[in-house]
């Protein structure tokens, strides 16, 4: 008896292992893209929100709050609307957008004369992806209901013109929005990149170099 309910166990035990490995597996890019989103919401918004965002009084009255001292929505709301994108949406979207976080977190770093631009553009253009992705989701997901279809088969006086209607509205929108899911929008992401890393060319500096390392850098102008 006790070896047999050892043997159940170790059975419960190793088909869930089983089941989180394969969970794991269909999940890895939306797991991983909390890295380097958590990283930009921390290195990059964490920056920005410690500058000094004041200015003083004339003749010592006190100061001037101009800046947020806390991490705004704009902060984490795209990281919040791309994981949820990242887990709904099939692949190749999760790996796409690991990608797309990836550059938005190495190219502000690597550019930091324009790190609060590129920070806030980046981001916003990760989370129109994760935007386009969600609505292509519930394209994919959505179908007229029996009463809506037949609401439509009624105006269009014919039989299953309702059901026929939201099917071809349905397959004729998939294949574009698939192809600026998989191709276009990428393209427009990681263009905006290189043009702004080739455009900036002289002033990218490593990410990975402390600030004395940088001063150090730039009074001997990058010579050996």
């Amino acid at each position: 008896m006790f070896w047999i309910t050892l043997k159940d166990t170790l059975i419960y035990w190793l088909n869930g292992l089983l089941a989180l490995t394969y969970w794991l597996a269909a999940h890895w890019a939306a797991l991983a893209s909390l890295l380097p989103a958590g990283a930009c919401i921390w290195l990059l918004d964490g920056h920005l929100t410690r500058v000094a965002g004041e200015r003083s009084r004339r003749y010592g009255r006190g100061v001037v709050q101009l800046a947020r001292t806390g991490f705004s929505p704009a902060s984490w709301l795209p990281a919040l609307l791309w994981l949820l994108a990242a887990w709904l949406v099939p692949a190749p979207v999760p790996y796409i957008g690991l990608a797309m976080w990836l550059a938005a977190l190495i190219l502000p770093l690597a550019l930091p004369l324009e790190k609060r631009f590129l920070t806030h553009r980046l981001r916003w253009f990760i989370a129109a992806y994760a935007g386009l992705g969600l609505g292509f989701w519930l394209l994919a997901r959505y179908s007229l209901s029996m009463t809506q279809a037949a609401a439509w088969s009624q105006l269009f006086q014919a039989a299953g013109s309702g059901e026929a209607l939201g099917w071809s509205v349905r397959s004729t929108a998939a294949p574009y929005l698939a192809l600026i899911l998989w191709v276009v929008y990428p393209l427009t992401y990681f263009g905006v990149v290189a043009q702004h890393a080739l455009q900036n060319r002289g002033l990218l500096v490593s990410p990975w170099l402390s600030a004395q390392q940088r001063l150090a850098d730039v009074r001997a102008r990058g010579e050996a």
